[in-house]
């Protein structure tokens, strides 16, 4: 069988985030198409997944795939129409030709069907704006010089927990803050599994460790600073209150170097990426700003190498102003790590917005 998946604003990241989840829930697969925000991967039939555990996948569906558009017509021809009433719209390659194939099968089948455009665009990080819809019924159509896809979404992600989770902890700090989107993000590139340890050295107020443990993994945070770990507290015991966690959660307030003897499974973490920037810098400083984060990250990774197992996999975010970012072939030479090796990725991921000046690298690092 083979599943859509309809990609976030930043799909290179949420593409890598996809494969990750599948390696590490043991789920074999093989990647059919990716382009623009569209991911579609053939696994084992009947595979089930829950469009909430990532936080970089907007939409779901089972796919269909033809040979040929002659093949994609005979089966549109006897495709069941399971409402009577409703407006749709098509993701993908869609054109007028596609929707007015809908719209007579429809007719066909007596439904009161109407085509809806979106208004609204999804601007992906690279440039290309994806138009968004919000109608009753939402179709996947996508042709190539292999194949015609079709499908009909099944699973929108949704936002209300998650926004709950984000708005309403106890302890919050805007201006430092992961959403817990890109913490889901970082776990699951992380491939740590239910049941394992994952450690976030720069834990902060326990925005990953919350997502981690919403998946059954225990976890470690540790920060410097006795403010973030007093926050963490507070968050992490109203989310084991609301939620009822199933895993184990330790804090310490400490230096990063500092990590106990422990056996460490995964790491994720928002990076501390330096003084928040009040005002653009020059370039000599914006190098400087990335040399002095090089020279902080380096003997922290050096304790994580030691103590964590051969699978482990570290995943971290790194500064990254204008054309100046971290060396990470250093971090490699002086820590004995090495770059994972996600299909079709090249290391590391930028994630930035058009108004943000210090941005970050994502890296994942075995």
């Amino acid at each position: 069988m083979e599943i859509l998946f309809v990609l976030g604003r930043n799909p290179k990241l949420s593409y890598a985030e996809v494969l990750s989840y599948l390696q590490s829930h043991y789920i074999p697969y093989s990647v059919n198409l990716f382009k623009q925000n569209f991911l579609i991967v053939e696994v084992v039939d009947g595979t089930k997944i829950d469009i909430q555990e990532f936080g970089g996948v907007l939409k779901m569906a089972d796919v269909n795939s033809f040979e040929s558009e002659k093949d994609f017509d005979k089966y549109l021809s006897k495709y069941f129409v399971e409402d009577q009433k409703f407006s749709f719209s098509v993701l993908g390659s869609a054109d007028e030709e596609i929707e007015d194939k809908l719209m007579k099968r429809f007719k066909e089948e007596k439904a009161k069907a109407q085509i809806r455009h979106g208004k609204a665009r999804l601007k992906l990080q690279e440039g290309d704006q994806i138009e968004m819809t919000n109608a009753d019924v939402e179709f996947f159509y996508f042709k190539d010089e292999k194949k015609v896809y079709f499908a009909k979404i099944r699973q929108d992600y949704s936002y209300v927990e998650v926004k709950d989770r984000d708005m309403n902890k106890p302890f919050r700090r805007e201006e430092l803050a992961i959403s817990p989107r890109l913490a889901k993000i970082l776990v699951n590139l992380s491939q740590t599994k239910k049941g394992q340890l994952l450690v976030d050295p720069f834990c902060g107020i326990g925005g990953i460790m919350q997502e981690a443990l919403l998946k059954g993994i225990n976890c470690f945070g540790i920060d410097i600073e006795k403010d973030a770990i007093s926050g963490a507290k507070k968050n992490l015991l109203w989310l084991d209150k609301k939620y009822k966690l199933n895993a184990q959660y330790k804090l310490m307030n400490a230096d990063s170097r500092d990590l106990a003897n422990i056996n460490i499974d995964g790491v994720a973490t928002e990076t501390a990426l330096g003084e928040l920037v009040k005002r653009k810098l020059m370039d000599k400083e914006a190098n400087q700003y990335v040399q002095n984060f090089l020279r902080m990250i380096i003997p922290i990774l050096k304790t994580i190498k030691q103590l964590k197992t051969k699978e482990a996999r570290i995943v971290l975010t790194m500064p990254y102003i204008r054309q100046f970012s971290v060396n990470f072939e250093e971090i490699c030479k002086y820590t004995g790590l090495k770059v994972a090796n996600i299909e079709g990725i090249e290391m590391p991921i930028k994630e930035f917005r058009d108004d943000q000046y210090v941005s970050r690298d994502i890296i994942v690092f075995e």
